[in-house]
């Protein structure tokens, strides 16, 4: 699943994969895409195996079949299309080909993947390795748990790793990259589901944009709780300079100051932490979700783990 399509499966689920994406693309003789465009996302389409079937469903005859042909093209209702297809299928299931080998298949290539980034995830390096990091907020999560990421790298690294419950429950940027969109989702997930546990990881970058507003959520009475990852730098522009230009250009324009955002939150009425160990994650995530609920008088927590970036 892409962007706010996560969490339509839940974890454990028989066919829910989260690595095995690229796997499958390579070796499936039928792939449906729904709702997602051929953007760079997908390659423009070029990530799709050439000797595939392909059929795309979406809501506009603009994206259908859009930078790569395709078999067949459905433009409509992704629900409605997909419920006359499940409802067509109905009776013909008992006659359909055993798909166990393939889904078998697909499950050995994401354990595989997953135990090769196991370590990482329980990693206790210091600075903070980003993928312990988004274990822990994975692990901290709820079934009632709004998960909201905004940045670019931190982003990329969340999105391998943590897994919303249910679906309607996974907010980013988007597929342009639209930074500074964090606080603004909080504000209105928090705002409209006031129930639910809203849960937020920026990077440093992003937070800068819009992380004034976190005072609007104080005065508001609209708390969360909320982790910057700071590593000082605008890390995915980085990596992409020094990829095109080398190492003496990394640093052209993407280099932040190291900011406290632990006493940022203070200073605006919530609660703050810097983390710099690893195993205080977790402790420090528990301390922010005590004072943001209804019993505490806190709110709009950001306990901030640092990842110095090299």
């Amino acid at each position: 699943m892409n962007g706010a399509g996560r969490g339509t499966l839940p974890p454990g689920d028989p066919m829910h994969f989260q690595l095995a994406r690229r796997h499958a693309f390579n070796e499936a003789d039928l792939i449906i895409i729904v709702g997602t465009p051929f953007d760079f996302r997908m390659g423009y389409g070029r990530r799709l195996s050439p000797t595939a079937k392909v059929v795309q469903i979406d809501l506009s005859y603009s994206t259908v079949g859009k930078n790569r042909d395709i078999d067949l093209g459905i433009v409509g209702d992704a629900g409605a299309v997909l419920s006359a297809v499940t409802a067509a299928a109905s009776g013909r299931i008992a006659g359909a080909p055993n798909r166990k080998a393939w889904t078998d298949e697909l499950r050995a290539f994401e354990i595989a993947a997953y135990e090769r980034r196991l370590p990482r995830q329980r990693s206790d390096a210091t600075p903070i390795d980003p993928y312990r990091l988004v274990h822990e907020i994975n692990e901290f999560l709820t079934e009632d748990s709004i998960y909201i990421g905004d940045g670019g790298d931190i982003v990329t690294f969340s999105g391998q790793v943590v897994q919303p419950r249910s679906p309607g429950h996974w907010m980013d940027p988007g597929p342009l990259g639209t930074l500074g969109v964090g606080v603004p989702f909080v504000m209105a997930a928090k705002h409209a589901r006031p129930d639910k546990e809203v849960v937020a990881l920026f990077g440093d970058g992003a937070f800068s944009l819009t992380g004034w507003d976190f005072e609007t959520l104080v005065r508001f009475d609209l708390p969360f709780v909320g982790i910057v990852g700071n590593n000082s730098s605008m890390n995915q522009i980085r990596y992409g300079q020094i990829q095109k230009y080398g190492e003496g250009r990394g640093r052209v324009g993407n280099t932040l100051g190291d900011v406290r955002y632990d006493q940022f939150a203070k200073m605006l009425g919530g609660y703050g932490e810097e983390v710099r160990d690893p195993a205080d994650i977790a402790p420090a995530l528990q301390r922010a979700e005590n004072r943001v609920s209804p019993r505490s008088s806190m709110c709009g927590s950001i306990p901030t783990c640092t990842r110095r970036a090299p």
